[in-house]
């Protein structure tokens, strides 16, 4: 949450401006033809759209149209104190620059135009809109007038790029017609130059009924002709046998004319001698000159007819023949002409496709190039780009709510996961569940149970607020601790018990101190509280002495000429109530410990006072403890709540089990705190006990 709301007051505010552009997917008749498509499909093209409108040709395009690579090098090109020797080895090596390093600038060039377009292209947001076919475009900038600057920029790039590779592809589309039509046109030559030279190889007509139409007409023709000669034949035949018979069809030629003029000049004879008649009588030789005419061209005609009739006969007979010859060969050349039927069909198709091929390319090249010179974007502004007139980053709600989330469930996580990484004890259920150790009580953790103030909790004071301050929680907890030790072991005195930790700091000294004032309460037991910690001693600390004041390594580096006990007892104010320093810290604690003279001491101290305890060094890592053990009724392990690890406990108590003639009495709960408190009685006890302890204090201090 504070990273979000340090992020939300220093970042910089970004500035989004947004357009809309119409997609018209609808291609053209011909682009459809050409390309063979049914139908579009909308989200592939919006898709595709989007990606050249991300696309670097574009992106180069509209930093070439803003000159942004010009304004990028004039920045960079900024005279700056700390770049002057930059600007002036460059200046110095310009002087030797070859064709190479010319190459090398406009490389360099490119590079940062690419890096640029690059730039520019990854700002851009492209998304369709739902059930339409517009596009959603946007762009971010560090201000309004550049983020609106930069998107107008962008689409005109886009949108006059598209135009022209529309435009393009139609003239591409036209040239690629016109190419084509060159084709099928040579195509065509040579198909009817084919045909030409097959109709001319075999004597074909072309006709609209075709050559075999042609032949059976031929042959239907020849057939009529043989039937027509035969009838020529039979009525030669009877005018032949006719004597006066003279057939009109045999009336042609030459010698039908002379046949009519014999029979005009017969008639006129005729007329003649009929008018004669008149006149003369049969006798007269005039008259019987004009009969022998009449009988001369009489005969002659008969004459000529019958001539003409044979002759007829006889060219009617030849006609006949030949017509009889022509039809078997007709016969023969339709099964000729049947064959060369399918060639030439097969010729003539591929005529007529290219033909029509020829024609519809010529008219869609017609077409093409009207669309190439008229064609329209299919790119339409919807909504021009917008000048933003808020920051559209951050988001400060949301950034706030994400930080808020991220921040409870990541302190949830973190703390779950800090828990089972977590091997120290935290609760006091561990000690005799999971560790199988006798658990003596609980100690709270005197600073944060809220009933104490500063000077209470300064060192020297704090160890005896269990015996000032009866009824408070820590007082609770160490008489709670007596009776845990005393009562748990009816049939076994106590008199001398030593207090040690697994680790240092674990307010063994503060427990070994409080316990001590605690059972010499009342003045009628007197208790001593010995300092046997020579390695980092604090009970002169707490009782606030030096720590030159003679101890314990006085007493046990005798050597022959041992001091007193009596010297380095001292009492306290507290009645029944005495302590035992370290004294100086000796350069060998162990070999001190090893001594005749600690049992000496320790048998002294035990005639002496009713309770001796004995502040130890830790477990683990001295051999100080395990060897003081040897000499007391039990030891007490302090184990500091969240402190130490429950592998390290254990491992101290195995430390000190594997000594001969050791007791470990229990662990105490050391400076616990919630939530290892709660349900342990303590929440009831601190409420009240700190009540009651806040009206005793007022009341005391109002007497004195």
């Amino acid at each position: 949450m504070v990273i979000s709301v340090l992020y939300c007051s220093f970042a910089t505010p970004l500035y989004t401006s947004k357009t809309r552009l119409e997609v018209l997917d609808k291609k053209e008749k011909t682009e459809k033809k050409l390309s063979g498509e049914e139908a579009v499909d909308t989200r592939s093209y919006m898709s595709t759209q989007i990606e050249i409108l991300k696309s670097r040709p574009i992106a180069e395009a509209a930093v070439t149209r803003m000159n942004l690579l010009e304004k990028d090098e004039g920045a960079s090109s900024s005279f700056s104190l700390f770049k002057a020797p930059v600007y002036l080895w460059q200046t110095i090596s310009s002087w030797f620059k070859s064709d190479s390093d010319s190459d090398q600038a406009d490389d360099k060039k490119a590079q940062k135009l690419a890096v640029l377009a690059d730039s520019l292209a990854g700002s851009i947001v492209a998304k369709p809109v739902k059930t339409s076919n517009l596009l959603e475009v946007s762009i971010t900038a560090k201000s309004p007038q550049k983020a609106n600057e930069l998107l107008t920029n962008y689409i005109d790039a886009y949108i006059a790029s598209n135009l022209q590779k529309r435009r393009s592809e139609s003239i591409q589309a036209e040239q690629w017609l016109k190419d084509e039509g060159a084709k099928v046109e040579k195509n065509l030559r040579e198909a009817e130059s084919k045909l030409l030279d097959f109709c001319v190889d075999h004597g074909l007509v072309v006709a609209t009924e075709g050559a075999l139409g042609q032949v059976m007409s031929l042959l239907n023709k020849k057939i009529e002709g043989q039937v027509h000669s035969e009838e020529s034949k039979m009525k030669a035949k009877v005018q032949k046998e006719t004597k006066y018979a003279v057939p009109e069809t045999m009336s042609q030629g030459s010698n039908q004319t002379y046949i009519s003029k014999l029979k005009e000049d017969l008639a006129k004879q005729e007329g003649e001698y009929t008018e004669m008649q008149g006149v003369y009588s049969s006798n007269y030789p005039k008259m019987v000159l004009q009969q022998r005419k009449i009988k001369f061209l009489q005969n002659r005609i008969a004459e000529i007819e019958k001539n003409l009739a044979t002759g007829a006969v006889e060219s009617a007979e030849k006609v006949e023949a030949a017509m009889k010859g022509s039809v078997e060969e007709t016969k023969q050349e339709i099964a000729r002409v049947k064959g060369l039927e399918a060639e030439y069909s097969i010729l003539k198709k591929d005529v007529d496709t290219n033909s029509e091929f020829l024609k519809l390319i010529l008219k869609e090249g017609q077409e093409m190039g009207i669309k190439a010179r008229t064609i329209s974007n299919n790119m339409i502004v919807a909504d021009p780009p917008t000048l933003p007139r808020a920051p559209s980053w951050p988001k400060k709600k949301l950034i706030l709510l994400i930080g808020l989330v991220f921040g409870l469930v990541g302190g949830v996580g973190v703390a779950f996961i800090w828990e089972q990484m977590d091997d120290t004890l935290q609760n006091p259920d561990h000690l005799s569940r999971s560790l199988n150790v006798r658990r003596l009580g609980i100690v709270p953790d005197v600073s944060k149970t809220g009933t104490y103030d500063e000077n209470e909790l300064s060192e020297g004071v704090v160890e005896f607020l269990a015996y000032n301050n009866p009824k408070t929680p820590i007082a609770d907890a160490i008489r709670n601790l007596q009776m845990s030790i005393f009562f748990s072991y009816p049939d076994y005195e106590i008199k001398c018990l030593a207090v040690s930790s697994s680790l240092p700091s674990e307010g063994k000294t503060l427990l070994a101190v409080s316990f001590a004032s605690v059972l010499c309460a009342g003045g009628s037991k007197r208790a001593v509280v010995v300092d046997m910690d020579m390695r980092k001693p604090r009970i002169h600390s707490v009782f606030r002495v030096p720590a030159s004041t003679p101890g314990m390594s006085n007493l046990l580096n005798g050597n022959g000429n041992a001091m007193p006990v009596s010297d380095v007892i001292h009492a306290h104010t507290i009645p029944g109530f005495y302590y035992i320093t370290s004294g100086p810290v000796p350069s060998d604690s162990v070999s001190l410990l090893h001594s005749h003279n600690l049992k000496n001491v320790m048998d002294e101290l035990r005639s002496t006072f009713d309770y001796v305890v004995i502040d130890c060094p830790p477990i683990l890592g001295f051999p100080d403890a395990p060897i003081l053990t040897r000499f007391t009724d039990g030891l007490v392990v302090v184990a500091r709540q969240g402190y130490v690890g429950k592998n390290e406990i254990v491992e101290a108590i195995d430390h000190i089990s594997a000594v001969d003639g050791a007791n470990i009495l229990g662990v105490v709960f050391n400076r616990a705190h919630a939530p290892a408190l709660y349900g342990y009685g303590y929440k009831y006890g601190y409420r009240y006990g700190g009540h009651y302890y806040h009206q005793s204090y007022k009341y005391y201090h109002n007497r004195t």
